[in-house]
């Protein structure tokens, strides 16, 4: 990664800081990434669920499709107002990077970046697949996500 895309990423990281929203309502942030990766790349974004991904294709693409994904709500506080207290603002900007790092390379697979609202609803990994349909109907076998080390695949079951 270049000092300029470092930059960049702390910079939106920031920025997320900034605008934290609880589950079900991140308006802005959703905005603020979308704007990110238009401005900085030339990823293909497609809604999916209430969220969004964002698609690195290859036209001889070899290697199976993979797909990463992390959240960006943020908690409610105690004074009614939110923050981001579990680094979601932090996943976010680091998927980013990868869309970055994606940009103008050649990995021999198409690469689906999935950026997930309202992950702190208390739902089970395994009941939030619709985040993980319009990646795996394009062939992406498995989805890593930022929390816990857990590789869950498009079928639902887990691994750690």
């Amino acid at each position: 990664m270049t000092n300029q895309q470092l930059q960049l990423i702390e910079s939106l990281r920031h920025a997320l800081h900034q605008c934290p929203e609880i589950s079900g309502q991140e308006v802005r942030t959703k905005a603020l990434l979308q704007q990110f990766l238009r401005e900085h790349t030339t990823l293909e974004l497609q809604p999916c669920g209430e969220g969004f991904y964002a698609a690195h294709r290859e036209k001889n693409a070899s290697k199976p499709a993979i797909a990463l994904r992390a959240d960006y709500d943020a908690l409610a506080t105690l004074d009614g107002g939110a923050a981001h207290l579990c680094g979601h603002d932090g996943h976010a900007a680091s998927l980013c990077a990868v869309a970055l790092l994606l940009e103008g390379k050649a990995m021999g697979r198409n690469v689906f970046l999935l950026f997930q609202p309202a992950e702190e609803t208390g739902v089970p990994v395994t009941l939030k697949l619709q985040y993980m349909t319009a990646p795996a109907a394009e062939g992406a076998e498995a989805t890593w996500q930022e929390m816990a080390s857990v590789k869950v695949t498009v079928d639902g079951t887990e691994e750690s």
